[in-house]
């Protein structure tokens, strides 16, 4: 029986004829400027010549021979790789593994400092799909130092146990001078550590300008989680968002516990959402950011952006947020446990915060918004939902607010306090603090009432099940006023947007690069390149690539 032959309409043959002659082309005009795309392998030889057929076998010697400038990819292999140089990612060059959990570099020794390093350059590149091992903090300072980079991608990678034996600074990753730079979907932990008054973070942070940082889990069990890398650290039109950032240590350098700590940064235009914490994060230091208002009347300009986060406090000293940055806005939080939540501690004067739809609950000394050294104004506290619970130390609470000195122009509207038990006149700590505010439509339950028009009465919050309905008020007259006057959100972690098909390493580009990691693993079941999940890398992934191509 004679075979059916299978015949394509000429619209498929035009669709074939134009997928590989674009693959042709592009592959051409990458070659032709120059472009290479270079193998290490744990069973090659660093006498060989890069290929694929005969691939190096460290990481360093691909660094230190793959040209500068052209665009080119260095893959490294699935294995083991134990370094005894410093990899120095030439420019414009990227470097991907096959897993964060079957790539792994390691550095023979602690003179290997960084294990890899990106440096001075110019253009876009990725690092991905790879496991950098300080080995339990035994070898190398730092896992990945990126210092003067332009479009540098890092995704997919993991990276532990990095810390300096001798003076215990170090991390896993360390970012200054950072332009239109991305960092996402990693693991950091355990690195760093705790020296005399000193303290590391797991994630380094310096000057960043269109910074993206995402769907990160960073932890650690000594020093602080997020640390700001060097002196008077500017941060621009960035975002640090989808993350999990947690402390496991008690105390740091008999310290407060930090999780994410950005001492004396100079920001603008910058946001933190929808992250997890469990501990502190500190945006203080002198006032160095001058007032560009406050965001609710500014047209929503602001210095930091705070919201959509989630603190879970669960012992210790620790709290929500130090702030001494004027034009802040920390809004639709959830904060529960710790110790004055919302606090600053510098002597200047603050100005134009906002402040508005968080909920705060389990306080358990103090305040909730204290200004302990300062005054404090022209701040916004608005649509806030605050409960107070037992055990706590009543003659210890100075009120809900403490404003101290030269505090004016402040406002305290339409907020929900809700005490579960008598708690007297403790609105506010003194008062300059009531004297400096306009406070209106607030519902006062067990807090003796101030200002006009406010209600008092119980908001019937049930106080148990999930977030949010535990704190949906019940109480037809505390209907619009609290933190969901306005209509519900939610908390927490949430699902960033869907990649670009085809965008394989994340930078998101559909680039050269992304073609030849799925030129690499054509026919293969590499499940990075298997754009439609079939469990094979084939044509239709490639048709998917290309039709993405340059967007």
């Amino acid at each position: 029986m004679a075979l059916k032959q299978q015949r394509f309409s000429k619209p498929q043959l035009l669709i074939f004829a134009i997928v590989f002659g674009l693959v042709g082309f592009i592959i051409y005009k990458s070659f032709a400027a120059g472009t290479g795309i270079y193998y290490v392998d744990p069973n090659g030889s660093d006498t060989a010549d890069g290929s694929q057929a005969t691939p190096w076998k460290t990481v360093a010697k691909a660094c230190l021979s793959v040209p500068a400038g052209n665009g080119s990819t260095i893959h490294i292999n699935a294995g083991s790789y134990v370094e005894n140089s410093t990899c120095r990612l030439p420019n414009l060059t990227s470097l991907i593994g096959a897993g964060s959990g079957q790539t792994i570099i390691k550095a023979s020794s602690m003179s290997v400092t960084p294990l890899l390093l990106v440096q001075n350059t110019t253009g876009a590149q990725t690092i991905s799909d790879i496991k950098l091992d300080g080995q339990n903090r035994t070898t190398s300072n730092y896992g990945l130092q990126a210092y003067s980079t332009k479009n540098l991608t890092i995704t997919r990678i993991s990276a532990s146990g990095f810390k300096n034996i001798t003076d215990n600074t170090g991390s896993a990753v360390d970012i200054k001078d950072a332009t239109d730079f991305v960092l996402s979907n990693s693991t950091l932990t355990n690195s760093g550590g705790e020296g005399s008054g000193y303290c590391n973070g797991v994630l380094g942070i310096g000057n960043m300008n269109r910074g993206h940082i995402h769907d990160l889990t960073v932890s650690t069990d000594a020093g602080y989680a997020v640390k700001a890398s060097g002196s008077q650290v500017a941060v621009t039109d960035s975002e640090i968002y989808n993350s999990d950032f947690k402390v496991l240590s008690s105390k740091c350098a008999n310290l407060a516990t930090l999780t994410f700590e950005m001492f004396q940064t100079t920001a603008s235009n910058s946001q933190i959402y929808n992250n997890n914490f469990d501990g502190i994060v500190s945006l203080t230091g002198p006032e160095i950011n001058p007032t560009i208002g406050n965001p609710k009347t500014n047209g929503d300009k602001y210095r930091w952006r705070l919201h959509n986060n989630q603190w879970t406090i669960s012992s210790g000293d620790r709290y929500a947020i130090e702030s001494s940055n004027n034009s802040l806005e920390v809004d639709h939080n959830f904060v529960s446990g710790g110790i004055y939540p919302f606090s600053y501690f510098e002597t200047q004067t603050l100005h134009d915060d906002y402040f508005h739809h968080n909920v705060i609950d389990n306080v358990r000394w103090h305040t909730v918004f204290s200004f302990f050294k300062s005054g404090l104004q022209g701040a916004i506290y608005e649509k806030n939902t605050v409960v107070i619970r037992p055990p706590i130390d009543v003659g210890a609470w100075y009120g809900v607010f403490d404003f101290n000195t030269n505090a004016s122009g402040n406002q305290i509207n339409s907020n929900i306090f809700d005490a579960t038990f008598a708690m007297g006149d403790k609105l506010a700590a003194n008062s300059t603090t009531l004297n400096s505010a306009s406070i209106d439509n607030n519902n006062f339950f067990n807090i003796t009432p101030h200002g006009t028009n406010s209600i008092a009465g119980d908001p019937q919050l049930q106080l148990s099940g999930s977030f949010p309905t535990a704190y949906k008020p019940r109480s037809v007259s505390a209907a619009n006023v609290g933190a969901f006057a306005d209509g519900d959100w939610t908390v927490g972690p949430q699902q960033t947007p869907a990649p670009v098909p085809g965008d394989l390493d994340g930078d998101g580009h559909v680039t050269v690069t992304d073609l030849s990691v799925l030129l690499t693993y054509f026919g293969t079941n590499n499940p990075t390149a298997d754009i439609d999940k079939s469990g094979k890398v084939d044509i239709t992934d490639l048709s998917t690539l290309l039709s993405h191509y340059g967007t």
